[in-house]
């Protein structure tokens, strides 16, 4: 397995469990509803979730941290991904 494949299962594992819908798909439902689905994803942004999934923080943006960059890309921690913004 190539490094931009394991670097591919670490996102979309890490995104399965803790960002399975974009925060625009959600804006629209109950208060209830955004609140939760920020609170799943602030969950996986704890260090130790981050590290059980193989994933590092740059600068605000989350990568996988067998390959920085655009290849390990996961998300941006910016107000386009949180359902309360």
């Amino acid at each position: 397995m190539t490094k931009i494949q394991q670097a591919e299962e670490l996102k979309l594992s890490w995104l399965a469990k803790y960002y399975p819908v974009p925060a625009n798909k959600v804006k629209d439902e109950s208060w209830h509803d955004c609140l939760k689905h920020s609170l799943r994803k602030w969950i996986g942004l704890r260090p130790a979730n981050m590290l059980r999934h193989g994933l590092i923080s740059i600068g605000g943006t989350i990568y996988a941290r067998i390959i920085p960059g655009d290849a390990g890309f996961v998300l941006s921690v910016t107000d386009l991904s949180c359902a309360l913004c």
